[in-house]
């Protein structure tokens, strides 16, 4: 079995056809407080030591464990709007990447991948996916597919294992939660 320790991910179909350039996996550094000033301290800081993206966490959107959080937009609690949050960041070298749980994705993933392109994000960090059966896995496969049509890179949080699908989608870059915190 060590000699064959790919086997996995090889026994899924090679790259899908078309320019992957947008690709570029990277450090990313997690700006942890929600507000504006904070924000911007965190992408000057990303640009100064090389650190490639900022992550927006949970919370920008509304709170996460509500169904009635809206991930087409930033929360109005909150002094910011995404479009200048990815202008400034795009400004100093600096990617933008954002929390969003399974109950936005699965409402609204077709309106916030268009929306979320054009505001420049650069990958999605997708929160308390399902796992382990056939529908959510199929959901979670073909929500990653619509990803790559936008340029949208994707981290998958939570218990996500990996099935060699990054071989196919190569913007597929993480699978964080291989248990992590989530089997306390």
């Amino acid at each position: 079995l060590i000699n064959h320790k790919e086997i996995i991910l090889n026994l899924n179909e090679e790259r899908s056809e078309g320019n992957w350039a947008w690709v570029r996996p990277g450090k990313a550094f997690r700006s942890c407080r929600l507000d504006k000033e904070y924000i911007m301290r965190s992408i000057d800081y990303c640009a100064e030591f090389g650190i490639d993206y900022v992550e927006l966490d949970a919370g920008w959107y509304g709170p996460e464990g509500r169904v009635e959080s809206d991930a087409r937009k930033v929360i109005e609690t909150r002094d910011f709007t995404m479009p200048e949050i990815c202008q400034y960041a795009q400004s100093k070298g600096v990617g933008v990447w954002v929390y969003v749980n399974q109950r936005a994705l699965y409402r609204q993933l077709d309106e916030l991948l268009p929306l979320y392109q054009q505001w420049g994000i650069s990958g999605i960090k997708f929160g308390f996916v399902h796992v382990g059966n056939q529908q959510w896995s199929t959901w979670l496969h073909s929500a990653i597919e619509k990803c790559a049509r936008y340029h949208i890179m994707v981290d998958i949080h939570d218990e996500y294992r990996p099935t060699g699908l990054s071989r196919t989608y190569p913007h597929l870059l993480t699978q964080e939660g291989i248990r992590g915190n989530e089997e306390m």
